[in-house]
């Protein structure tokens, strides 16, 4: 008697354990579409025959998006490179000024009037460089990515790394060089750097 009861406890067992088999497989097969990034996804049919088909889908939208990533990364570089080797050029060009009115101030045999004179554009040319430095760094802390100020005499220069600035950003950028510089409004030019 305790034999026949363990044996139907087992049996019971047993089928319990293939009906839930059986319905889990039933209720998988059942299910017809999944909801994936806002579109359904049919399995029971193509699909099934192709079982690697949503694994090429979503490896081809990760191959996209790390293309776009280095598209992005790309043109970064692009911005960053024009924006480093146009304030290397200008810093190069404001060097070389200094030095030659360096030998002029230097040089024994020059005229006094002409050592005055050279000394003045020396430290205008200071000014000027540390006039520069200020704004494009103010530029950065209000936000923009990059700036390129060029100060000459009754015009100043400015190439911002934006695109599509609205007029509340260039009401900005020449609230901050006539702050700045002291130069007129209409003497201010600002572009938007095309390498975006």
């Amino acid at each position: 008697m305790f034999i026949k009861r363990k044996t139907m406890i087992i049996v019971a067992l047993v089928l319990m354990i293939g009906i839930a088999g059986y319905l889990n497989y039933s209720y998988n097969r059942s299910v017809q579409t999944v909801k994936q990034g806002g579109e359904d996804i049919d399995f029971s049919s193509e699909a099934a025959e192709e079982p690697d088909a949503l694994d090429d889908v979503i490896v081809e939208d990760k191959k996209t998006e790390e293309a776009d990533e280095r598209e992005v990364i790309s043109q970064q570089q692009t911005t960053s490179s024009f924006f480093i080797d146009y304030r290397l050029e200008r810093d190069k060009v404001r060097s070389e000024q200094i030095e030659y009115l360096k030998e002029v101030i230097d040089n024994k045999d020059t005229v006094q009037e002409i050592r005055n004179e050279a000394q003045r554009e020396m430290v205008a040319i200071v000014k000027m460089m540390e006039k520069e430095l200020a704004v494009e760094n103010l530029l950065k802390a209000k936000g923009f990515r990059d700036a390129l100020i060029f100060i000459h005499e009754n015009s100043i220069n400015v190439i911002v790394d934006e695109d599509n600035l609205t007029p509340e950003q260039v009401a900005q950028i020449q609230d901050i060089v006539i702050r700045e510089t002291g130069e007129k409004l209409e003497n201010i030019k600002i572009m938007e750097d095309k390498h975006n």
